[in-house]
């Protein structure tokens, strides 16, 4: 996987790397399975938090998802 190099991705960001709706992103935060903050009205995800999540979440080849 590609290093990232910012501290934190928008919700449009990380639906758009992930390849996903941004609903999805913001229903993952907000169930608590995805870290994140608020910068004002805005959702911000920790780099960090958003590769912990593609890590516990991605399915290896020759697995069921």
């Amino acid at each position: 996987m590609e290093k990232i190099h910012k501290a934190a991705l928008r919700v449009q960001e990380l639906a758009g790397l992930l390849g996903v709706s941004p609903s999805l992103v913001y229903r993952e935060a907000r169930l608590g399975r995805l870290t994140h903050f608020r910068v004002g009205r805005t959702v911000r995800i920790p780099v960090d938090a958003a590769e912990e999540f593609i890590r516990r979440v991605r399915v290896e080849a020759g697995q069921s998802g």
